[in-house]
């Protein structure tokens, strides 16, 4: 596992929509998900679990930064359709598609080297 309980429990992962993205993009690098866009990464990626924590806990505090109502007007430009798709409508099935698309485009740009 990329986290053990108390360290996601320190992060926005721990949210049940979040948690899901999360299974769902990880997953989705180890067996392609229906639905989300071809990647080249694959389980490879899990040896390097503490890059990709570091990765998971930059998103994780653009979320918790973003997320609140009051904040959401000066969300960065590129973080707007995953926050919108996490604070709004979050079982709906493109609201999903969309944050685990983001997740996996921040993870393959993250690993592209």
């Amino acid at each position: 596992s990329i986290y053990n309980e108390d360290e996601l429990k320190s992060t926005a992962w721990s949210s049940k929509h979040m948690y899901f993205t999360l299974v769902t993009t990880i997953g989705h690098i180890q067996e392609r998900v229906l639905g989300l866009p071809d990647t080249t990464l694959n389980g490879a990626l899990l040896d390097e679990k503490e890059k990709l924590k570091s990765v998971l806990n930059g998103i994780s505090a653009d979320y918790s930064s973003y997320s609140p109502q009051p904040n959401r007007s000066s969300t960065p430009e590129h973080l707007k359709a995953f926050i919108r798709a996490s604070t709004l409508a979050t079982t709906d099935t493109q609201a999903r598609v969309a944050r685990a698309t983001y997740l996996l485009s921040v993870i393959e740009a993250s690993f592209a080297n």
